[in-house]
């Protein structure tokens, strides 16, 4: 009996090569595909932000509404639920010192940037505790988001710690409308997180998805030449012998 000789097709060790860097290159396509299609329905996600003091339950509240992280941007923390996106925004601090401050302006400036056309809501965060202290963290924040007015919200959050829940969501709420803020939130994690997702769903339709204009705030960008005028100001004063008031005066004559 003669058995059949099958042929075995040796492939080229140099096109073999070609081969597997084709493929190499052609999954490092792929990938950087999938990251940009990824990060462009990041990017258009309209978003709701959660921002508050060190230790009124931003990240608390975010992990309270079991959000699945998609994105880290800096320090910020973009999650969806459902199709929400809920971000847990770093510490807003614009009073302890400059240097905080400056690094603060710093940080927002750098996302209000890159998601200026996907931002629904501002909710300001803060803790259930004496009304007055509430006034004054409230205050710190949103001071510097007038321009915004018509998306600012305010969380209430460890409200579980309310011994008459709703004689004291009366008060403050009553207490707290002098804040026009849009709507307030009463966060108790005695009950189900469910109740407040649905009311952040309605903030979502409520949203008229305006572009978030950082001019005129204090998170705008300065002018480069308002910038440069002025360093020259400062380096003219350091080294000058002269009163700083001769320095200015001086100054202002020759323009």
């Amino acid at each position: 009996m003669i058995l059949p000789v099958i042929g075995i097709a040796v492939i080229p060790r140099d096109t073999l090569s070609f081969i597997l860097k084709a493929m190499i290159i052609f999954i490092y396509i792929g990938g950087i595909i999938l990251l940009y299609l990824h990060q462009k329905q990041t990017l258009e996600l309209q978003k709701i932000l959660l921002i508050g003091q060190s230790g009124v339950g931003k990240t608390q509240t975010y992990n309270y509404l079991k959000c699945k992280t998609i994105m880290n941007f800096d320090k910020f923390q973009l999650g969806k639920i459902g199709d929400l996106c809920i971000v847990d925004t770093p510490t807003m601090d614009l009073e302890s010192s400059i240097a905080n401050r400056e690094n603060t302006i710093s940080q927002f400036q750098k996302f209000f940037i890159n998601f200026k056309n996907s931002i629904s809501a501002i909710i300001i965060v803060v803790n259930f505790e004496r009304t007055d202290i509430m006034k004054r963290k409230l205050i710190e924040i949103i001071k510097y988001f007038k321009k915004f007015q018509n998306m600012i919200y305010i969380l209430i959050t460890d409200f579980h710690l309310s011994e008459d829940h709703d004689n004291d969501k009366s008060k403050l709420l009553q207490s707290l409308q002098y804040l026009h803020p849009q709507g307030i939130i009463f966060l108790n994690k005695e009950e189900n997180e469910q109740m407040i997702i649905e009311e952040l769903n309605a903030i979502e339709r409520k949203s008229t998805h305006q572009e978030f204009d950082i001019n005129d705030t204090i998170f705008a960008i300065i002018n480069e030449k308002m910038n440069a005028s002025f360093m020259d100001q400062i380096n003219l004063i350091i080294k000058s012998p002269n009163p700083l008031h001769e320095v200015l005066i001086k100054k202002n004559l020759q323009k």
